[in-house]
């Protein structure tokens, strides 16, 4: 890239010279202050503004918490006009958001339950051999057997 700039004869008297730096600076300064004093106003709204809004939003969070409370009803999601239970609220926010989720709890709790009954079974036949064996019902070999895997099938 290549510039060409031409100047022009370009003089200034004394006094003018004095006069323009006096300009220049005063601008200058001027420029600074301006800079300066509009930073602090930003700063200050911003501030204001945010307190401001921290109030507002305060204060409706605690009316709504406020009448949540009294009645025990929140507004429908879907239609605002309409209040419902918060437990009924909650279920179908849940089963819109995972309709499936009842089946998977299910399932879940099933899965459990059988798990739970397994490990009391066995704990209570090994109680039962244990107490038999201990009584001197059972022989040492039987015992083993029925404590054992192969008892099993």
């Amino acid at each position: 890239m290549k510039f060409t700039v031409e100047v022009e004869e370009f003089y200034l008297e004394e006094g003018e010279l004095a006069l323009e730096l006096k300009r220049q600076i005063k601008n200058d300064v001027v420029t600074q202050i301006r800079e300066l004093v509009k930073k602090q106003v930003d700063d200050f709204m911003d501030q204001y503004i945010k307190a401001e809004i921290h109030s507002q939003l305060q204060g409706r969070v605690q009316a709504e918490m406020d009448a949540f409370l009294a009645s025990g009803m929140v507004q429908d999601t879907y239609n605002g006009r309409e209040k419902k239970p918060v437990k009924e609220w909650m279920a179908e926010s849940i089963k819109g958001k995972h309709p499936d989720i009842v089946k998977v709890i299910a399932a879940q709790v099933a899965k459990a339950v059988k798990e739970m009954q397994d490990r009391y079974d066995l704990m209570f036949a090994s109680q039962l051999i244990t107490k038999i064996k201990d009584q001197g019902f059972l022989k040492e070999d039987v015992a083993r057997l029925l404590l054992s895997e192969e008892g099993k099938s």
